[in-house]
């Protein structure tokens, strides 16, 4: 099983980020680093490279569904899946959810994030 990324390595990949935007006040900005990146920062490449990459049809959506398919296949609870997902639904939830809950479930989500990041390492670099 891959270990898990330690929080210097975390640092790390911050600091990088961080040499990739000199002068902006943004991590993750935009290209000129003006301005933080927007939403669709993700799916633009990909859709300019879509014909290169040979997808079809590609929507952003598609993403997600990737993430949220491998998470249950890693048993991941549908909840944190969700909730990782954005889902309005997730976040809305039911009365009892909304009103008697008050869990922020950040644990839960960190442990599908690492799993799906583990998962998702592990196709970037063959294993």
């Amino acid at each position: 099983m891959p270990q898990k990324a330690t929080a210097s390595q975390h640092c790390a990949l911050f600091s990088e980020a961080r040499l990739l935007a000199p002068g902006s006040r943004w991590l993750f900005s935009n290209q000129y680093g003006t301005q933080p990146i927007g939403a669709d920062a993700a799916i633009k490449p990909v859709a300019r490279s879509s014909e290169a990459l040979r997808l079809d049809d590609f929507k952003a959506h598609d993403l997600r569904r990737t993430a949220a398919s491998h998470m249950a296949m890693l048993e991941v609870s549908p909840h944190p899946i969700s909730l990782n997902s954005n889902h309005a639904s997730a976040r809305k939830g039911t009365a009892m959810s909304t009103v008697h809950i008050r869990y922020s479930y950040n644990r839960e989500k960190r442990e599908a994030m690492e799993k799906w990041g583990r998962k998702h390492q592990g196709l970037v670099v063959g294993k």
